[in-house]
């Protein structure tokens, strides 16, 4: 998909994708003409730097950790992880609440 319709879906700037892939933490194919492709894969990738971001990880410590594809298991420590550090987030950052994060996350209620 194209990087519009990564904003589009995902609710993060164009120009915040663009930065994202310079910093290596989105990788995007190119088409012959130069136009940013980007898998299925990107917006998954979109929602844990999104959540990392939310937890204040710098983004050197996402890029370690998102250069690869967040597996079932991973997936769940994050979701896990997202529901034990929700306190300390709506402390550091009252005008976000969970719920917007979880939602723009994709994920419909915390883990059990």
């Amino acid at each position: 998909m194209r990087i519009s319709r990564l904003a589009e879906r995902s609710g993060v700037p164009a120009t915040t994708l663009r930065l994202w892939e310079g910093a290596g933490l989105l990788p995007a194919d190119r088409t012959p003409a130069g136009y940013r492709l980007y898998g299925e894969d990107a917006v998954e990738r979109l929602a844990f730097i999104g959540a990392a971001r939310h937890l204040g990880l710098p983004l050197k410590e996402i890029g370690c950790t998102s250069a690869r594809p967040l597996s079932p298991p991973l997936r769940d420590q994050a979701r896990a992880w997202m529901a034990y550090s929700a306190p300390r987030v709506a402390a550091r950052a009252p005008r976000r609440s969970r719920s917007a994060v979880s939602g723009r996350c994709g994920w419909s209620r915390a883990p059990r």
